[in-house]
């Protein structure tokens, strides 16, 4: 009887929300076929294998990218629908990392921050594929700027 109830109630909620999330899900499997289908593709008409890796890069980059949306969709929507459920770790994952257009310290921070022990070459990656780090050309070079760095801001303080 009181699940009778609880779907008399919920059961339009359902199927908003269920409504909601197909068209998502639906342009995400596109993405991620027609991705694996111009791969295919390429192998065949390609024959620089130099080309063929630097575009292996960039479907690598698409599927991480399309898998990454739908996971924070769907922490988003399973925290929308449990707010009690959210946890920082959770919380953290959900946050987009802000802009950072001149400081790459406060970039290198907040990925810190955000994901927990730093990974330099993730960071390193990260930051590049967000216009930064410009003078850097290793992940060598930057992790040791960056220290140089605080190391200078802490004598100063």
């Amino acid at each position: 009887m009181l699940y009778g109830i609880a779907q008399h109630i919920f059961k339009d909620e359902a199927a908003y929300e269920d409504a909601r999330q197909d068209p998502f899900n639906n342009i995400c499997s596109k993405a991620t076929t027609q991705l694996n289908r111009i791969m295919s593709v390429l192998a065949e008409d390609v024959p620089d294998s130099q080309c063929q890796k630097r575009t292996m890069y960039c479907h690598n980059d698409g599927l991480e990218l399309i898998e990454n949306l739908l996971t924070k969709y769907r922490l988003l929507a399973s925290s929308a629908s449990t707010p009690a459920t959210e946890t920082p770790a959770t919380k953290g994952r959900l946050e987009q990392p802000l802009p950072y257009k001149h400081n790459n310290w406060e970039f290198v921070d907040n990925y810190k921050k955000v994901n927990g022990k730093l990974k330099w070459v993730d960071c390193y990656e990260a930051g590049k594929y967000a216009g930064l780090f410009t003078k850097y050309t290793t992940v060598k070079s930057l992790q040791a700027a960056y220290y140089r760095a605080n190391k200078k801001q802490k004598k100063q303080e």
